[in-house]
């Protein structure tokens, strides 16, 4: 059975892919891929999860340049291996659960698929990911909105309210 996350994930996966193609760049599929990867059942899981995915491709890229640049004289397994471990160390001082995973497969295929156009790969890596996280995060406010909690803490006003009137006759 499909249900409204699901749906709601689908299409806006498909809204996005769509508009990626369109714009002819190169990469495009990185929005799709967010906008699964931050989808959650609620606006607060989905931000926290874009927030990571965006702080963990910034990290992931900064390491990728500093260790390519830096690094890349040394055998490939080594720097790699360096450059990974100084994203875990600093993933988690920034407290990254999801985050850093993003990171490191930016500096793995960084260095090993584009380490020839870096300069290109790593800003619109970063632009379709954030495009995707916020086509999400909209998705979730303007696209069949989950009404659960809203319902809910209307009956809760209204059970204090009840409850004041109550107290109120009571204390009379």
């Amino acid at each position: 059975m499909i249900n409204r996350n699901a749906l709601r994930t689908a299409l806006t996966a498909g809204l996005g892919n769509g508009f990626a193609s369109i714009t002819r760049l190169p990469d495009d599929q990185y929005v799709a891929l967010a906008v699964l990867s931050v989808s959650s059942g609620t606006y607060g899981a989905s931000f926290e999860l874009g927030r990571q995915r965006l702080l963990g491709t910034v990290l992931g890229s900064i390491l990728l340049l500093i260790g390519y640049e830096c690094l890349h004289e040394l055998p490939m397994a080594v720097g790699l291996a360096i450059t990974m471990g100084c994203l875990r160390l600093l993933g988690g001082v920034l407290g990254l659960k999801v985050g850093y995973k993003v990171g490191g497969m930016i500096v793995v295929m960084g260095w090993l698929v584009h380490e020839g156009s870096l300069a290109t790969w790593i800003p619109l890596r970063f632009f379709w990911t954030a495009l995707g996280v916020i086509l999400m995060i909209l998705s979730l406010r303007l696209f069949w909105p989950a009404r659960g909690l809203v319902q809910c803490l209307g009956r809760y006003g209204e059970l204090m309210d009840q409850l004041q009137i109550t107290f109120t006759a009571l204390a009379q």
